[in-house]
Parts: structure tokens; sequence; C-alpha cells
């Protein structure tokens, strides 16, 4: 497994005023978290595919059989309380290259931070890969919604229950 980097930008300041620090890498406590996921009812209702999180050995496998590695961000404090992760994957609706995914669980989740987090790993990616980023909500996931448009992203498509939405990874 990787260690985890914490990472400093112009986004992480307010993160570590709160308390929070922005890690980079993958680790057993990501994969943890992932796998905890399953019991979590708000991740459970918005995640398109949870079998791959069934076991903590299945994230690892899902992490380690990509045949581009992923970036992962996770943001703590006493323990990991979120997850963002990047991963190459060609948008169909786009130019954009990369895909992205946030998971925001109990011990972050309602704190006003989950934008932070979100640019802070941006940030970071865009010195990484450049270009553009996509993902897909579901279009029940209102909160989720607001946030990306909030930060950049724009809606690309809306199909069977999901909206694609891209962002540009420069964008500040």
């Amino acid at each position: 497994m990787e260690e985890l980097d914490i990472i400093e930008n112009s986004h992480t300041a307010r993160l570590q005023d709160r308390g929070f620090n922005v890690y980079r890498g993958f680790s057993d406590q990501v994969a943890a978290l992932l796998h905890d996921g399953t019991r979590d009812p708000v991740v459970i209702a918005h995640t398109h595919d949870a079998e791959r999180f069934k076991t903590p050995e299945s994230v690892v496998q899902w992490h380690e059989s990509s045949p581009t590695p992923r970036t992962f961000y996770s943001l703590g404090n006493a323990a990991l309380s979120a997850i963002i992760w990047f991963g190459e994957s060609k948008s169909v609706h786009s130019s954009a290259t990369a895909t992205f995914a946030i998971r925001m669980y109990d011990g972050a989740r309602g704190l006003g931070i989950a934008g932070d987090f979100l640019e802070a790993a941006h940030e970071d990616f865009a010195t990484i890969h450049g270009g553009d980023v996509w993902l897909a909500v579901k279009n029940t996931n209102s909160a989720a919604q607001r946030l990306y448009k909030n930060h950049g992203y724009i809606q690309d498509d809306e199909t069977d229950g999901s909206i694609t939405m891209t962002r540009e990874l420069s964008r500040k």
C-alpha cells in the first residue's frame, strides 16, 4: 500500500483551520473507509456500483485492477472521513478524459467542507493530469448536484436516472 502524503495548496488552509488535512494516496485506511460506506445509508443511496466495495479485499482489487492508476484524496482529522478519486476514463458526452467521485462520510457530512475538499483535490490533480473531468451523479442527489454546479461543473446529459457533468480542471 502507498503512504498518504499531506497536500497543501490554496484550498487546504481553511480545512486545516477546522482540524482537517487533505492526503493523497491509497492505503489500508482508504480501502477500509470505502468498504465502510457499504453500511452507510447515505452512501448506499447515491452509489452506482456498491459491489466493488463489498469487502476490503474487493476495494483493493478494484484499485489494483484499473488499467490506469487512480488518484485518491482523503480528508481526515483523527480518522479519515471523506474520499475523492480520479481515474482516467473518456466521457461519451464531452472531451473530458478523467472521471471524478467524492464520498463524504459521517465525520465530514454537514460541516460545509465538501467544497474546500473538492477544490483542494481538483487543484492538486490538475498538476498531475490537466484537461477536463467528468462525473455521473444520480438525478435524485440534489445536494451533490448543487455542490458540483457551485464548483464549475456543467451538465452534459441526463439519462437512466443519472446526470453527467463536466468541469475544466484548470478552473480556479
